[in-house]
């Protein structure tokens, strides 16, 4: 037998073995035969492509039709024009020449304004002490640390503002941020991952939301303050455990004092709700701390609440402490873990020396006259809210809580497709109370919000102000809404 039949020989005796085995495979796996015939199909198919070649451009333009088309390309612009939605005129911006506890200057006003538009509910921000400290700060350190607090932007006084805000609260330890709204924005991602969950009320603030996004944790939220809601929703993610262990992060989100609305959270229920279904318990109390409970510690000293039921307590400092920055008080691990994993710490300049300065001499200040100051600060938040819900027109309501520096003016039946309308009239308000030296605040919101608040006209009391100057707010302001807002 010569080679060549040899070899013809393999190759048969192969194919035939091959036939067996593709004869078995079909009759016994066809729905593998048939995937992997697919599979074969399509990479085939993607040899036989040929290669990508762009079209060459045989029309080439004459060297004036390129001129002219260069000449008549317009870009897109990096920002779109500005919609004037909420009818503000954003080219007639205020700025202030000088600000004082209750009166500030504006820069082409020969008058002063009374200013019932900042958060200054304490008067600090003008204190002359505390002015005088940060001026010394200035002349040791200079006015910049020039660095994150883990990379030579530490100084001495921010580490006694820490250990001041950790006695002033209570607690274990506190971190300091840069940046007030970065905070709790930072906070959040800190603690919740991916498969974690986050039962936040749907009127918590845009850093809240924030935070809460960034997290990439799974978001629920529950009706504003509706307990009921809350319990319904926490009833149910225990349900789904099935007895099972808890393999996930769990944490109510809400604020102490909401911005947006005047009113309180009941944190004392939502303690009870939290040791129930054993979630964890964050609050943001930038508006509560400096304004409520006996000496001022927040809304946990409000509701006579140990601030160990919570697992992290965050404020911004640039309310009632009249500064920059903000804070988050918990367990010595809850903090040294931020030192790590909070992004707007480790990533952000520190704060300028003075400014800690200004912060100590702030909690300071509330240390040594929280009795005179918070009930004077009652006191001027009643007596306006008092003459307020006297004065406005009965298309108006005034959304507030009795004692809260804080408080909306807000049309009672609100018509979403009003909004335009409604905007431009609580814009007047602004402008008119502005020319009879009277300074008042209009929320402008992101339309991002989960729950975008409606039009309103948003007033602030401070503890220095007097009974004659909240009487005269009041005045101008009962004079403009019955005039802009007239009830046919």
């Amino acid at each position: 037998m010569t080679a060549g039949s040899q070899s013809f020989f393999n190759i048969s005796s192969v194919l035939e073995h091959l036939w067996v085995l593709v004869s078995y495979e079909v009759e016994n796996f066809a729905p593998r035969v048939i995937v992997y015939s697919l599979v074969l199909s399509f990479i085939v198919y993607l040899f036989a492509q040929r290669s990508y070649k762009p079209a060459s451009r045989a029309d080439k333009i004459d060297k004036e039709t390129e001129e002219e088309l260069i000449n008549d390309f317009t870009p897109e612009p990096l920002v779109p024009e500005y919609s004037d939605d909420d009818g503000d005129d954003k080219t007639n911006d205020i700025v202030l020449s000088s600000f004082g506890a209750t009166h500030i200057k504006i820069v082409g006003k020969e008058d002063e304004v009374l200013n019932f538009a900042t958060h200054n509910f304490l008067g600090v921000n003008g204190n002359k002490e505390i002015v005088e400290a940060s001026k010394k700060t200035v002349e040791k350190y200079g006015v910049g640390s020039c660095g994150p607090r883990g990379f030579y932007g530490t100084v001495d006084v921010h580490l006694d503002l820490e250990k001041k805000i950790a006695q002033f609260m209570g607690t274990n330890d506190s971190i300091v941020y840069s940046f007030g709204w970065c905070t709790i924005s930072s906070v959040i991602p800190a603690f919740s991952k991916q498969h974690d969950l986050l039962v936040c009320d749907e009127n918590c603030n845009f850093a809240i939301q924030s935070g809460a996004q960034l997290s990439r944790s799974k978001v629920v939220y529950f009706k504003h303050n509706d307990m009921a809601h809350l319990e319904q929703i926490l009833k149910d993610t225990v349900s789904k455990d099935k007895g099972r262990p808890v393999v996930n992060r769990r944490f109510i989100i809400c604020q102490g004092v909401y911005e947006n609305h005047g009113d309180i959270a009941p944190l004392d229920k939502i303690v009870a709700l939290k040791n129930k279904y054993c979630f964890r318990v964050m609050i943001d109390d930038s508006f509560g701390i400096g304004v409520l409970g006996k000496t001022g510690r927040g809304t946990t000293e409000h509701f006579d609440l140990p601030i160990s039921e919570f697992d992290c307590v965050c404020a911004t400092l640039e309310n009632a402490f009249g500064t920059v920055g903000g804070f988050c008080v918990g367990n010595n691990q809850v903090v040294e873990h931020q030192r790590l994993g909070g992004s707007a710490y480790v990533f952000s300049a520190s704060l300028p020396p003075y400014v800690s300065t200004a912060s100590i001499g702030a909690f300071e200040y509330l240390e040594r006259n929280s009795s005179k100051l918070l009930l004077n600060l009652r006191n001027n938040a009643n007596h306006l809210i008092k003459l307020l819900e006297k004065a406005l027109p009965k298309s108006l309501i005034l959304e507030h809580t009795n004692g809260l520096p804080i408080m909306h003016v807000r049309v009672k039946k609100y018509n979403p497709n009003d909004h335009h309308e409604v905007s431009e009239k609580f814009a007047r308000v602004g402008k008119m109370a502005l020319d009879k030296n009277l300074a008042v605040a209009r929320p402008q919101y992101t339309e991002r919000e989960y729950q975008k608040p409606s039009p309103s006209i948003k007033i602030m009391v401070s503890a220095e102000h007097s009974k004659q100057e909240v009487e005269k707010c009041a005045k101008i302001l009962d004079d403009i809404f019955n005039q802009v807002f007239e009830d046919k």
